[in-house]
């Protein structure tokens, strides 16, 4: 009866053959294939700027990032291990970019995880910039952020969005400086938008 011997989807056996005193011996390399990441997360830090983040697995040795060209997913950067953060940068403003990753290790890669998409900010022409003084203060802050500018651009309203691109806070913006409480927020990295009728401008800040 002739049987069958199932390999498991999860792993790849690899077998050798050596010769020892006229005996032949198998040995057996068990390749185990990495996990999946999960919940990736893709936000707009600036016109230029798009931030990722996604759960590390255990049993990988970096992670490949793939961006969509063309309808194919393509391959354009590495992390290291344990390393599941990266920032993509020199992008065109107003632009919707979807990426995935996988993890890889003993030359094995995993399923890619879920895509994730983001649209970076609409772009500030640099003569606009070069007329303003943004200042964040203090940054980190505990509590009370305060936001002054300078220019010739009237600034109607502000958003703070979280790492995950979730708009946290909202305030309508009627002179140079602004005071808002942040101290509902929890302690990380947040990304305030100035939005004015011509212009916006975005930087990031520090809860403590």
């Amino acid at each position: 009866m002739l049987m069958k011997k199932l390999i498991p989807i999860a792993a790849i056996v690899l077998l050798s053959v050596s010769y020892l005193s006229g005996q032949v011996q198998l040995s057996a390399k068990n390749y185990t294939i990495p996990d999946t990441p999960t919940n990736l997360v893709a936000t707009a830090f600036s016109p230029t700027e798009v931030h990722l983040t996604w759960n590390d697995v255990s049993n990988e040795t970096r992670y490949n990032i793939y961006t969509q060209l063309n309808s194919v997913w393509t391959l354009f950067d590495t992390t290291t291990t344990n390393v599941c953060t990266y920032s993509h940068q020199s992008l065109n403003p107003q632009t919707n970019y979807c990426y995935v990753v996988a993890s890889f290790n003993s030359g094995q890669s995993s399923i890619l995880s879920n895509n994730a998409c983001a649209t970076t900010f609409v772009g500030v022409n640099e003569q606009t910039m070069n007329k303003m003084d943004l200042k964040l203060s203090p940054n980190p802050v505990t509590d009370i952020l305060t936001i002054e500018h300078q220019g010739a651009d009237k600034f109607i309203n502000l958003n703070i969005y979280d790492l995950e691109g979730r708009l946290v806070r909202s305030q309508n913006v009627s002179s140079n400086k602004t005071i808002i409480d942040i101290s509902i927020l929890h302690k990380g990295i947040y990304f305030l938008s100035l939005i004015g009728n011509s212009v916006t401008i975005n930087e990031k800040f520090i809860k403590d």
